[in-house]
């Protein structure tokens, strides 16, 4: 997000400007300190009394004789014009953002199989997907699909696929087809290509490996839920799924970055703890030890609020976990980041594509008949089930957040679909925890 968001009206001279503090800054005491925190930029700082005192009750610019300070907090959105609607202008970039047919990069979420090796008890696809696997015609449909998006348009500078399953690393073979044309057409077009992988790690042999790399890839996400005894009853496997789990999340990181996601329902978070014990000794003095980061996600259940109480007390767990041991960078990670709308799903610039070729709006409504949008053959039907996510509304509570831009009231499709929402009061605590946790590992 630019931190030029507030600014992007105003083409006057900032010499001589009247100014207000952000309504997205907010102030913490941690320690005896204080401390400004930006929530639009990410800006965050430990402030003595005369500058809190100063960015409180400045009018005019002018009013700071340090000129590097006075850009320094225009740049970080601490200051911005006295007429600005911020909340306006934040909603306009977001909707310019949704509504934009030019994007300058596009992504695709393709799933090339809904088979998998695990068992997860939680997994969003059980009971939903069967075991249909994409079939070359199809991937050579989809191909077409991107290749036609590719060639036509005019402002597209970068692509990217997210490849997805089940487990999709059981069709290296049709995610290799797909990359193969794909890249010939980025290159001769002079687009930028790249992928990711969500996998569970199992099958990530150094062959495997290469071949992704081969198609350009760039990150992988592997979840684990535990040390082995739990990991392996959470996914229903056996422990040399786990171990090859391990295994395959220390080959990839020699290469790329690897996001370990822990899934959480509370009652695991030590057994987590462990897991990241395991692979941090593993990989300690490797090149896979800068490349590997780890963060903590809830296991989600139907009708459970956006940020649940329970979720902030195991974070916190994690948290002071990554304070004792100094891990900095994956302390900034956990902090959410700003973002104009509350998905990319609600834009122009992202599509799910399942293994049949049909178009989804949300990875959850994958293999869901109903909720398609369009498919690689016809493309978009711009119906209903398309309209309903650009509704991307703003609750009226929300207009004077300070945390609003990291927060961004959570998952829209659990909004729509289930009608529930975020728990201000625990996403308010878990930003607060994370703020503390990055104050005592910087000191």
């Amino acid at each position: 997000m630019s931190a030029h968001l507030l600014l992007f009206l105003y083409r006057g001279s900032t010499m001589d400007l009247n100014v207000k503090p952000s309504q997205f800054i907010s102030w913490w005491k941690f320690d005896g300190k204080v401390y400004l925190f930006c929530s639009r930029s990410g800006f965050f700082s430990e402030i003595d009394t005369k500058s809190e005192e100063l960015i409180k009750g400045v009018k005019n610019i002018r009013e700071i004789s340090d000129t590097a300070l006075a850009q320094l907090l225009l740049e970080k959105g601490v200051l911005v014009p006295a007429e600005m609607d911020e909340m306006g202008a934040f909603r306009y970039m977001a909707m310019a953002e949704q509504y934009t047919v030019t994007p300058a990069k596009l992504s695709f979420t393709v799933a090339v199989t809904e088979k998998c090796n695990y068992r997860c008890r939680y997994c969003f696809e059980v009971g939903k997907m069967s075991s249909r696997e994409m079939s070359s015609e199809t991937a050579e449909k989809v191909a077409d699909y991107i290749e036609h998006q590719v060639k036509n348009a005019t402002h597209l500078k970068e692509i990217k696929i997210t490849w997805f399953g089940g487990e999709p690393l059981l069709m290296v073979h049709t995610i290799s087809a797909i990359s193969e044309r794909i890249i010939k057409v980025c290159d001769e077009c002079n687009i930028v290509f790249s992928c990711a992988i969500i996998t569970n790690g199992s099958l990530l042999s150094p062959s495997v490996i290469q071949k992704l790399l081969d198609c350009r890839l760039s990150f992988a996400q592997v979840t684990l839920d535990g040390d082995a005894d739990i990991s392996c009853h959470y996914k229903q496997c056996s422990p040399s799924y786990f171990h090859s789990s391990i295994e395959g999340i220390l080959l990839a990181a020699e290469h790329i970055r690897v996001n370990v996601r822990l899934n959480t329902d509370g009652k695991n978070i030590h057994s987590i703890l462990s897991v990241v014990d395991r692979i941090r000794k593993l990989a300690k003095g490797s090149i896979a030890e800068k490349n590997i980061h780890y963060y903590l996600a809830c296991i989600d259940s139907p009708g459970q609020t956006i940020v649940p109480a329970w979720f902030v007390e195991a974070h916190k767990i994690f948290i002071n976990y990554l304070i004792q041991n100094s891990m900095k960078q994956d302390l900034i990670f956990a902090l959410p980041k700003a973002r104009y709308t509350s998905c990319g799903a609600v834009t122009n610039s992202f599509e799910f594509i399942g293994v049949d070729g049909k178009i989804v709006k949300c990875e959850h409504y994958l293999g869901n008949v109903p909720k398609t949008v369009g498919t690689v053959e016809d493309g978009l039907y711009h119906n209903y089930e398309e309209s309903r996510f650009r509704d991307d509304y703003v609750n009226e509570k929300c207009n004077d957040c300070a945390l609003f831009p990291i927060c961004r009231q959570g998952c829209l499709e659990k909004r729509l679909d289930e009608g529930v929402s975020v728990n201000c009061k625990a996403f308010h605590q878990n930003v607060e925890n994370i703020l503390h946790g990055i104050v005592s590992v910087m000191k």
